[in-house]
């Protein structure tokens, strides 16, 4: 028994025109091209704007915490981006522009993480930690919401520490009279 081809060949459905595919192999920069730009065009090929981990946590911080910034930021939590996605972002992008170094950025992780959890806490918006990890979310929420109630006794204990001191009286004696 032969194989026949041509009734194998009947039942295939041949497209008639031709359309060129939307994504071009040959459309990316040739192998080696950017070792022939112009060395410090890139913001991160020169020397970061903030060497110290601290300033940078302020500076982040500071970011954050504006209005326009934290809502963003709850928006994205709430369409369910981790909080480890977001945290690599942030600090990603402070490296691309020129802010401070790979190792900084590396370094700011962890405290990132924290900065927007504790947002996503505060806003009382359910987190997703990381994609593949589903249990640590309810760890992390607890840490977030500890802080902040951390953060509400000590504004407590110092409202009734200023309640609890008592203006001097007025002393009579000899050392409070004034300077004629």
């Amino acid at each position: 028994m032969a194989y026949d081809l041509k009734n194998d060949i009947k039942d295939i459905n041949i497209p008639q025109g031709y359309q060129e595919s939307k994504y071009n192999p040959f459309d990316a920069p040739i192998p080696g091209q950017s070792l022939t730009n112009e060395p410090g065009n890139a913001p991160w090929e020169h020397p970061p704007k903030i060497t110290k981990p601290e300033e940078a946590i302020g500076y982040i911080w500071d970011k954050l915490s504006k209005e326009k910034n934290f809502k963003r930021t709850i928006t994205l939590l709430k369409f369910g981006m981790p909080v480890e996605a977001l945290t690599k972002v942030i600090s990603f992008s402070g490296f691309l522009e020129g802010k401070w170094s790979v190792d900084v950025a590396k370094m700011l992780e962890p405290t990132i993480a924290q900065m927007v959890a504790t947002l996503g806490a505060t806003a009382k918006v359910p987190m997703k930690i990381s994609l593949e990890d589903q249990s640590d979310s309810q760890f992390f929420n607890e840490i977030a919401s500890n802080e902040l109630a951390l953060d509400k006794s000590k504004a407590k204990a110092e409202n009734n520490l200023a309640k609890n001191i008592t203006k001097p009286t007025k002393s009579n004696g000899l050392m409070t009279r004034g300077v004629a």
